[in-house]
């Protein structure tokens, strides 16, 4: 089973992007080029499975997808987390 049985994929790539971006705020104090190095060294590891706490196992047939992504996030321009009101008006 990989990832796309259980979630869009469009939801997929949005959320990996906006929840690492959250999670980490301090991304937007990264030097690119080395993180850039730093995601190089880590998906040489040649990896099978990636478990993840915010996202689906991620399995071969998506890895390089998700490095992919997680590439772009010294860049990203991510939505405001929702306040009080928006959890209020859910």
């Amino acid at each position: 089973m990989d990832v796309f049985s259980i979630v869009d994929p469009g939801a997929w790539q949005g959320g990996l992007m906006m929840f690492n971006c959250w999670n980490s705020p301090w991304y937007k104090l990264l030097d690119p080029a080395k993180f850039e190095r730093h995601v190089d060294r880590v998906q040489s590891l040649d990896l099978e499975v990636v478990a993840s706490c915010h996202s689906p196992v991620i399995r071969r047939s998506q890895i390089d997808q998700a490095f992919s992504l997680i590439r772009q996030v010294p860049r990203a321009a991510v939505p405001d987390q929702p306040c009080q009101t928006d959890l209020e008006a859910l």
